[in-house]
């Protein structure tokens, strides 16, 4: 059982994005960040699509997608 077994998984996701925003904005891949908070890639992009619905300090956006996984925009919005 890992440490993350008690967190839910779009807290993880969170967590991961705000300590990569560093300079305000990145791109992530569903699958690296699944390696990262040790969900599925389906996870994350479950997860992302909720907080490009739902999170507001976050602009979250489907950059594109490929054969090796989904690319995400994410700003920090003031």
């Amino acid at each position: 059982m890992s440490s993350t077994d008690s967190i839910p998984p779009e807290r993880q996701v969170l967590e991961y994005i705000e300590d990569q925003l560093s300079a305000g904005q990145t791109f992530a891949k569903s699958r690296h960040i699944a390696g990262k908070v040790e969900i599925s890639a389906k996870q994350v992009g479950a997860v992302m699509s909720s907080i490009e619905d739902y999170e507001s300090s976050l602009q979250v956006k489907k950059w594109g997608g490929s054969s090796d996984g989904t690319t995400w925009y994410i700003k920090r919005v003031e």
